[in-house]
């Protein structure tokens, strides 16, 4: 995969060395204080086509952000990092709390040559609760960093390489590989590595090797922790200079560390298309058919696998992206149920002047469980994620930001309904 420029060599210099960053330096710097982080390749839903902050490619920039804020549910999370605490409750008033949040944001970005690119990311936060519950600590730290390195080694062989570690106690609805669920805390690492040959000038393939891994602090939550490795080959026939058809076999393995009967292997076949509309629109979709083979007591399963997504990039005003997932999901449910699930989620940043930046996004599920080695009932579970953010630059590198999110997760028999409002308002500084 190779990275390509929204602007050309001489500009990008210009801009570096001249005035014309700051404004942009400002807008990467509230999108990512704001929570949309650059693209990571390979981490589940963000895997599906391209990401909408993929041709960025910048010098060394940053920003600070602080913020005071509330909380209507302080005690969704835990006893934060390395701790055990309860997991999810429900929301009621003594759950409320204050809170004062600060992050600190790095992004690099250098073309060796046409060749060569190199992207590192960095995001460490922490949030301060005025007035925790009993029993749940008064600060979580979150942190996640990525690199992403691409290389044009021949006309023919490129190669490239993403990385992404992270440690959080919020759900990442865009990676889209955690429960839906605050909790005290988890660890993700995961990798991709891919090579890229072109046969001639209309066949193509790609071969892909993914690793991820996740680990819990909570005890409850330890069966959750897997590792899992996905093994791809891609081949790619070029109909027209924007629309290419795909077919791609995909072998995964799973293991569960205190939890076997979660372990399974899968076979994948999917036919696809990747479509260019024009320039700065671009349409992903693979449809075909998963078999899963599980070690324990759930029976193998073959179910329709479904991916699909849109990217739409403006310049460097208006960025979107929306990616659709149907497919086997157990998460949460690890070797208690078999599920399936609908993904979808909507991210969408538009810079409405030099000054006024905003943002939104919403991620919705639909999990579907049955299928019970233990008699657990059948069971449904919707979980909607929505939030707004706004970016004021008053001076200089200076900006004021707010950001509001919505949070819901309704099960069918209502034993873990969840419900959650964050509201913050601070200052950003970029550099």
């Amino acid at each position: 995969m190779t990275c390509h420029r929204l602007t050309s060599r001489p500009a990008f210099r210009r801009a570096i060395h001249g005035h014309a960053l700051r404004p942009v330096a400002v807008a990467i710097a509230v999108l990512l204080s704001l929570g949309l982080g650059p693209d990571v390749r390979g981490q589940g839903l963000l895997d599906i086509g391209a990401g909408p902050l993929e041709a960025i490619n910048l010098p060394l920039s940053g920003s600070f952000n602080s913020s005071l804020g509330w909380d209507s549910d302080a005690g969704s999370r835990s006893s934060g990092l390395g701790g055990v605490g309860r997991g999810a409750t429900s929301t009621g008033p003594s759950g409320e709390s204050a809170v004062w949040q600060n992050t600190l944001n790095l992004a690099y970005g250098r073309g060796f040559s046409d060749e060569r690119n190199l992207s590192v990311n960095g995001n460490y936060g922490n949030v301060f609760y005025f007035d925790p519950p009993p029993g749940v600590d008064d600060m979580d730290h979150n942190f996640r960093m990525s690199a992403s390195y691409s290389h044009q080694i021949s006309k023919s062989l490129s190669i490239s390489d993403s990385m992404y570690i992270s440690y959080e106690t919020e759900p990442n609805y865009d990676v889209g590989l955690s429960i839906n669920r605050p909790n005290s805390g988890y660890f993700l690492i995961s990798n991709n590595l891919s090579a890229d040959y072109r046969w001639n000038r209309r066949f193509a393939s790609v071969t892909r090797y993914t690793f991820s891994t996740i680990v819990y602090d909570d005890e409850s939550l330890e069966q959750e922790g897997y590792m899992n490795h996905q093994f791809s080959e891609q081949f790619r026939y070029s109909f027209k200079r924007r629309l290419t058809g795909t077919a791609t076999y995909r072998y995964g393995m799973r293991t569960y560390e205190d939890n076997g009967e979660g372990d399974y292997g899968s076979h994948s076949l999917l036919a696809g298309i990747n479509y260019g509309w024009n320039r700065r629109l671009s349409l992903t979709a693979n449809a075909g058919l998963e078999y899963r083979l599980y070690d324990g007591e759930i029976d193998d399963q073959l179910a329709p696998r479904v991916e699909a997504s849109a990217s739409y990039t403006l310049a460097k005003r208006t960025r979107a992206r929306w990616v659709h997932s149907l497919s086997l999901d157990e998460t949460g449910r690890a070797g208690e149920q078999s599920g399936y699930s609908y993904r979808t989620g909507l991210s969408l940043s538009h810079g409405v002047s030099r000054r006024l930046n905003t943002n939104a996004s919403i991620n919705y599920i639909f999990a579907d469980y049955g299928d019970s080695p233990s008699g657990l009932e059948d069971s449904t579970e919707n979980t909607f994620y929505g939030s707004l953010g706004v970016g004021y630059n008053v001076w200089k590198n200076v900006s004021l930001t707010a950001n509001y999110t919505y949070s819901l997760v309704s099960s069918s028999d209502g034993s873990e309904d969840y419900v959650r409002h964050r509201l913050f308002a601070g200052v950003s500084y970029a550099f």
